[in-house]
Formats: C-alpha cells, sequence, structure tokens
C-alpha cells in the first residue's frame, strides 16, 4: 500500500488528479511553456484560449 504525504497529515484531499480532489495544477510543453493552468479544479488558462464557464474572474486577475 502506498501512502503519501497528504494521507499522512490527514488531507486525503490532496497529492492527487481526479475529481473531487483540491487541484493547483499547471501543464507545460517540451519548451517549459504553459499549455493550461487549473486552480481549485478549474481550467483558468489554457493556450488554445478555451475556458470553463466560471473562469472568467481569474482571467481579469480576479481572486477567490
Amino acid at each position: 500500500m502506498l501512502i503519501t504525504a497528504p494521507r499522512v497529515i490527514g488531507r486525503p484531499d490532496l497529492g492527487r488528479i481526479t475529481r473531487g480532489a483540491a487541484a493547483d495544477l499547471a501543464w507545460l510543453d517540451d519548451d517549459l511553456r504553459t499549455r493550461a493552468t487549473w486552480i481549485g479544479g478549474e481550467l483558468v488558462y489554457s493556450q488554445t484560449g478555451n475556458r470553463l464557464a466560471g473562469s472568467a474572474a481569474m482571467a481579469d486577475g480576479g481572486s477567490r
């Protein structure tokens, strides 16, 4: 059984990429340029310019 650091500190919602888990994630290409960024599990930046509904505040520099 694999025990991850988040589980040791009682935060099983961290350290995973799955629905319902807390997620801040950056996807980089081979040249280390950002292709997409998710904050709180929500897509807030995409190299193609596509964003999911509800992320407009983040695009304008807003915070949560």
